[in-house]
């Protein structure tokens, strides 16, 4: 087995999947995860018997196969690599090279055939739900699971699918909390129980979009996560297709749903990537972001402020933001010699609907800040279309 993976992509795969793993197990290779490379993607997997979670990234596969490996140790390994790719190559039959840049490390894992067989449950009773209406009623009645392990068929949260809705219902047999949820993609079809344990992962796991499950009277299945691999930016002033598709396919899967922007954006890519996200027709609707301190005072900076530049006016026309925190160098390792901030921004309509010509507005705010003052007369006569227009006489 031989793979090449980017490095955020599968340290986001292995968190997705490391939370079930407990520190006690009766079985030693149940605090593995199985790692499977096939055609172009690699599939994480892990399981405590009850519940289990797998998730795919995308990869460049170079020799097939399947291993499982210490889920928290290669994650704690996958931290520490530089923001590169990650090439993983098993050597003989359970070692296995883990390498970036530099960086060279060997894991032993167990073999494949030692982790437990996983079965699916059969594509019975699919339905499609909103992720985040889901994750509101699985809150509103989560609390009143019983915690008594000798009533232990109270232990969790019951599903029962009706033809056009789902019935949420828990009870600890002295109150009981109910909530429903419209769905589409299934006929009525028996109600199942989901632990306790699997509805805290689900309310960890459940984001935005919609999430699609088969279940039968045992087993049920849940997809809630796409990964895509590649460049934010395509150039300066573009982003890649491959986000702004993924973009478009989450959308058109839930048209009444939410863009919400949460990332990590380094220095030399943020104004970029929040430039050109705010150029699009439809942009996000809010945004909570981690950039240097010295990029979120740039975002959020009124005017007459050192700080104050052309991001300041463009975020400004379209947004509302506010710095919620400021993080210390010593939260990130390795440590950086700056602080750094989370940014919130919201989208304002209002504010939004005030550009007739959003185009044209961003360029201005370019040139007019990327100039020096000197040529700035020049600058403007250039945008109102040269000396020898009416527009361009009026300056």
């Amino acid at each position: 087995m031989k793979f090449k993976v980017n490095r955020n992509h599968f340290f986001n795969g292995l968190a997705c999947v490391t939370n079930i793993v407990g520190a006690r197990v009766t079985m030693p290779i149940l605090q593995n995860v199985l790692i499977e490379a096939e055609g172009e993607s690699v599939t994480l997997t892990t399981t405590v018997i009850d519940i289990t979670v797998s998730c795919k990234v995308k990869a460049v596969v170079s020799s097939p196969g399947r291993i499982t490996l210490p889920v928290k140790r290669l994650a704690t390994i996958v931290r520490a690599l530089p923001s590169a790719d990650v090439s993983v190559e098993l050597n003989g039959k359970e070692r296995v090279k883990i390498g970036s840049g530099s960086a060279t490390f060997q894991l032993t894992g167990m073999g494949a055939e030692q982790f437990p067989p996983i079965a699916g449950p059969g594509g019975q009773g699919g339905s499609t739900l909103d992720q985040e209406a889901l994750g509101a009623i699985l809150r509103r009645v989560s609390y009143a699971q019983s915690t008594d392990e000798n009533r232990y068929i109270l232990n969790g949260v019951f599903f029962e699918f009706e033809a056009d809705k789902l019935n949420v219902v828990a009870t600890d047999g002295r109150r009981l909390a109910k909530s429903e949820l419209a769905r589409s993609g299934g006929a009525a079809a028996a109600g199942i129980i989901l632990p306790a344990r699997t509805i805290a992962e689900l309310g960890r796991l459940l984001k935005t979009g919609k999430v699609t499950f088969a279940h039968n009277d045992r087993l049920v299945a849940f997809d809630t996560v796409t990964f895509v691999e590649g460049d934010a930016l395509a150039g300066k002033h573009r982003l890649a297709p491959a986000v702004l598709d993924a973009v478009a396919a989450a959308r058109g899967a839930a048209p009444e749903g939410r863009f919400l922007l949460v990332a990590n954006l380094p220095y030399c890519v943020a104004t970029p990537v929040i430039s050109n996200l705010l150029a699009l027709p439809e942009p996000f609707t809010a945004a909570a972001v981690t950039v240097q301190l010295e990029m979120a005072e740039r975002m959020t900076a009124a005017a007459g402020t050192s700080s104050y530049n052309a991001l300041s006016v463009w975020v400004g026309a379209q947004c509302r933001g506010e710095i919620v925190r400021v993080v210390p160098p010593t939260s990130f390792w390795p440590r950086p010699g700056v602080e750094s901030a989370i940014v919130r921004i919201d989208l304002d309509p209002a504010r939004r609907a005030l550009l007739d010509d959003r185009t044209r507005f961003h360029r201005f705010v370019r040139d007019v800040f990327c100039h020096r003052r000197k040529v700035l007369r020049g600058v403007l006569l250039g945008l109102a279309g040269g000396r020898r227009t009416a527009a361009a006489r009026g300056l």
